[in-house]
């Protein structure tokens, strides 16, 4: 799952730190909070790493395959309906 994810983000360009556990952070554009809580409307289950001191972080944890390819779509989904963020 973490190769799945990380090419994912690679392809939409969105900075993570690398990992070998199951859970890793990514910097979102729109911070972690307002992240967070778009996720969360489309019931997408992240943590925002707001309350660590990284506002512009999220946590997320490897789910199985359908899992990460949601997690995948969501993002790309709310990142471009609140952003001009396009790739």
């Amino acid at each position: 799952g973490l190769d799945y994810l990380f090419a994912g983000l690679n392809r939409l360009g969105i900075e993570y730190h690398p990992t070998q556990t199951n859970f890793f952070l990514i910097k979102s554009p729109l911070g972690g909070k307002m992240t967070y809580e778009l996720m969360l409307r489309e019931g997408v289950i992240i943590r925002s790493m707001e309350s660590f001191g990284l506002k512009d972080y999220i946590r997320i944890n490897v789910g199985t395959p359908e899992e990460n390819k949601r997690f995948l779509r969501t993002l790309k989904k709310v990142l471009n309906e609140k952003t001009h963020y396009r790739h």
